[in-house]
């Protein structure tokens, strides 16, 4: 049932699923608010190696971010805004992607992310590769009315005028929602939130891989990564450190930003981002400026009423960090281990209680996951045996059938005589021709007969000429496989 409500509400507000907040961050609560997370008020709030201050941009439904881009960001915005020069939007004033430079605080003039197709899709769920030639993008399938991932190219001109959009969704998106793709930035990974099969809580971080010219059948991240609650809004930076919200791991309440550092094979463990980001409302949308990471973007939504949102531009203190060798995620990273490093032994109990719990949820998920598997492969193996047999079937009987009509040899032939004695072989001339005689016993007599045709019609002409030369009586027998047949099938014409 709770899967149900979470497919519902991510359908509501098509992939804007954290606005819809299903607030689990009270699930540390039931283990007992003793061991909960707690973020000490004098700890780390005001550190001073990153700035954060708000950014001048509304935010509009569907969306709850921006998406860095080329030197810029995109974002939706109503076209009324900012495109004064397409009268065909003045009068509506739809909402579309947009595209502005930016430097420092101050955005550019906007101009339409993509000129030769709508697109009013989030653009937190947008995701480009190194050059930028390729985005990926959630939205709602007209198919079934789940999200699911997209791909789109841009069009190979100079000017960037908009993009060639794929009309079926990534292969591997089945019947479950697919949202919220992040691709590292050598573009052989993506990761993306789902409630496909194999989640353990209602929306779960899975990862697939670029191979062979395809992307993989995706895997679940795991409970190291995923809580019985929601994970949502994934994004890497340059080295695969994965960013994310959750509403289920222990924080400050609703959803929290989590970092899990890459470390080459895999992702250690998720670590709040502390009150430094977080607070009691509800924090998503997290991005890094992959050029240069010295900047990002997060937004904070109200968990109640009308859920206003605020985004938030934070950046690298650079006068903490004079030397610019220091990331913005290296930063981060250093401030959320701290902070973990600080409430270890509140934290250590609890864990270790929850721990067990989610190891067991996996371990079913896995179980019922490999019935699945296995029940789809018997009825693969089935189908396919019943595929064999017929078509062994259809090949015996084609093969008899042809047996057959090699078989049954039919020869014409026009009989003129018949005699008690055998007169052996001899020639008959029938207008001016000779035919050499075929002697055969039927019914007590010698029937001879001349000719020997593979149709009908050869006969009768055969026999039209043997009644003008004097045989009244001539007529058309038939042999089949050499003996004389009655079958008046073969006399069809």
């Amino acid at each position: 049932m709770k899967k149900a409500l979470i497919a519902i509400l991510f359908l509501m507000t098509i992939v804007n699923l954290a606005a819809q907040g299903l607030t689990n961050k009270n699930l540390w609560n039931s283990i007992g608010t003793d061991y909960a997370l707690e973020f000490g008020t004098d700890t780390l709030r005001n550190n001073p190696s990153v700035l954060i201050d708000s950014f001048n941009l509304e935010l509009l439904s569907p969306s709850s971010g921006v998406q860095f881009y080329r030197d810029g960001i995109v974002f939706l915005s109503h076209s009324k805004k900012n495109e004064k020069m397409l009268e065909r939007h003045l009068s509506f004033g739809n909402i579309e992607s947009y595209y502005a430079s930016l430097r420092d605080s101050l955005l550019g003039r906007p101009r339409l992310f993509s000129p030769t197709y709508s697109f009013p899709f989030p653009s937190e769920g947008l995701t480009f590769n190194n050059d930028f030639s390729i985005v990926y993008y959630s939205k709602l399938s007209k198919e079934d009315a789940k999200v699911k991932i997209y791909r789109a190219k841009s069009l190979p001109d100079r000017n960037n005028s908009g993009w060639t959009m794929d009309i079926s969704p990534l292969a591997f998106c089945n019947t479950s929602n697919y949202s919220h793709p992040t691709l590292s930035s050598n573009g052989t990974i993506m990761i993306f939130s789902s409630d496909m099969p194999g989640s353990i809580g209602g929306m779960d971080l899975f990862i697939t891989r670029y191979e062979n010219g395809r992307w993989t059948a995706p895997q679940n991240l795991g409970n190291t990564v995923n809580s019985t609650g929601n994970e949502l809004f994934p994004s890497l930076d340059s080295e695969k450190n994965l960013f994310f919200s959750s509403d289920g791991l222990p924080g400050l309440g609703g959803y929290d930003i989590f970092i899990c550092k890459f470390n080459g094979t895999g992702w250690e463990i998720p670590l709040n981002l502390t009150n430094v980001i977080n607070t009691n409302k509800d924090e998503v949308a997290f991005t890094v400026n992959r050029k240069r990471e010295k900047s990002g973007f997060f937004t904070t939504r109200e968990r109640s009423g009308i859920r206003r949102t605020q985004l938030f531009r934070i950046n690298l203190n650079k006068r903490d960090y004079p030397d610019n060798s220091t990331t913005l995620p290296v930063a981060l990273y250093s401030i959320a281990i701290t902070e973990f490093n600080i409430t270890a032994p509140k934290r250590s109990k609890a864990e270790h209680i929850d721990t067990e719990r989610l190891e067991a949820e996996r371990l079913e998920a896995e179980r019922l996951e490999a019935e699945r598997l296995e029940t789809e492969r018997l009825y693969t193996e089935r189908l396919e045996a019943e595929k064999r047999l017929e078509a062994e079937r259809l090949k015996a009987e084609r093969i008899e059938a042809e047996k057959q009509k090699a078989q049954d040899k039919v020869i014409y032939r026009v009989q003129l005589l018949s005699s008690i004695k055998s007169k052996g072989q001899y020639n008959i001339s029938i207008d001016g021709k000779n035919h050499k005689t075929y002697e055969y016993f039927y019914k007590g007599e010698w029937r001879i007969a001349i000719g020997e045709f593979s149709n009908l019609k050869n006969a009768i002409e055969l026999q039209k000429k043997c009644r003008e030369s004097g045989y009244n009586q001539a007529f058309v027998i038939a042999f089949k496989n050499n003996v004389r047949s009655l079958d008046m099938s073969l006399f069809k014409r």
